[in-house]
C-alpha cells in the first residue's frame, strides 16, 4: 500500500465528501455546480492529504445492491437493507466533475499507511452495517469514523451545510 500522506503525517486529515447517489452520477455530473451540489446525497470520508497528490483512502456505506428497485423500497419503507462499506486505496486525490469534499479535522494521533488502513478496517469491524435511512446510513457512518480518527464529533444534519461550504469546514478541496 501507499503510503498516505508523504513523510508528514501531522498534514493527514479527514475529509468529508459528497456524491450523487449510485445510478445517478450522469444525471448529477451534467448540471451546473449550483444545481448539482444539492443532488450530491452520498456522504464519504477521504484520508489523506488534498495537497499531496500520491494517496486517498476512501472510505464509505452504501447499499449493497444500490440501483436494485427493491432496495429503494426497504429503505424508503424503513425496513432497510443490508449494506457494504468500501475502502478504496486512490492514487491521487479523490476528484470528479460531480464530487465535492471539504476538510475536517487532523488525525489524532497522526496515522498513514498501513497503521491509518487498520485503524478503518478495525471500526468496519464493529460497524453495523445494516442501513436504515436516517438512523444508521451513509451519513451516519461518516460522521461516526470521523469522531473515531480525529475525536472531532459531527451530527449528520451537519454535513448538509459541509457540503453547502459552511459551519465550521476547512478549505474545500
Amino acid at each position: 500500500m501507499a503510503q498516505l500522506g508523504g513523510s508528514a503525517p501531522r498534514q493527514m486529515r479527514a475529509h468529508i465528501g459528497h456524491a450523487p447517489l449510485v445510478g445517478v452520477e450522469w444525471l448529477v455530473g451534467s448540471l451546473p455546480g449550483a444545481v448539482s451540489r444539492p443532488l450530491l446525497l452520498h456522504s464519504f470520508v477521504a484520508l489523506g492529504s488534498s495537497s499531496d497528490p500520491k494517496a486517498c483512502l476512501v472510505v464509505d456505506f452504501l447499499p449493497e445492491r444500490p440501483t436494485d428497485p427493491t432496495t429503494a423500497l426497504a429503505l424508503a419503507s424503513g425496513a432497510g437493507t443490508q449494506g457494504v462499506l468500501r475502502v478504496k486505496q486512490l492514487k491521487g486525490w479523490v476528484r470528479g466533475p460531480a464530487l465535492h469534499t471539504r476538510r475536517v479535522a487532523p488525525l489524532v494521533p497522526p496515522r498513514e499507511g498501513e497503521a491509518l488502513l487498520a485503524a478503518v478496517e478495525d471500526f468496519n469491524r464493529r460497524y453495523d452495517t445494516r442501513l436504515r435511512l436516517g438512523s444508521n446510513d451513509c451519513h451516519h457512518y461518516a460522521c461516526a469514523l470521523v469522531a473515531e480518527l480525529t475525536g472531532r464529533r459531527l451530527a449528520p444534519e451537519e454535513l448538509g451545510k459541509l457540503r453547502e461550504g459552511g459551519a465550521g469546514a476547512g478549505a474545500g478541496s
